[in-house]
């Protein structure tokens, strides 16, 4: 896994056991033990995080979408 998705992880990891609206660039980089300038080489803003999770939830759907009985399943499964 790349830095990228580590910071993406923390980024959700922090939003789970709080609030997305408290989630801090600064904080990832202090849980991760890495300079904040580090996290701004791929995500310069939290918008940038939150595409990112967009992205990444698009893929998994993508790869969920070509398997057997996907389109049974109803919008909320």
């Amino acid at each position: 896994m790349n830095l990228a998705d580590n910071i993406l992880d923390k980024a959700l990891e922090l939003a789970e056991s709080g609030s997305w609206e408290y989630v801090r660039l600064s904080d990832i980089a202090d849980e991760l033990e890495i300079g904040l300038d580090e996290v701004s080489r791929f995500y310069r803003q939290k918008d940038d995080l939150a595409e990112a999770m967009f992205n990444r939830a698009d893929q998994v759907m993508m790869i969920e979408a070509s398997k057997p009985g996907f389109k049974k399943l109803n919008g909320r499964e």
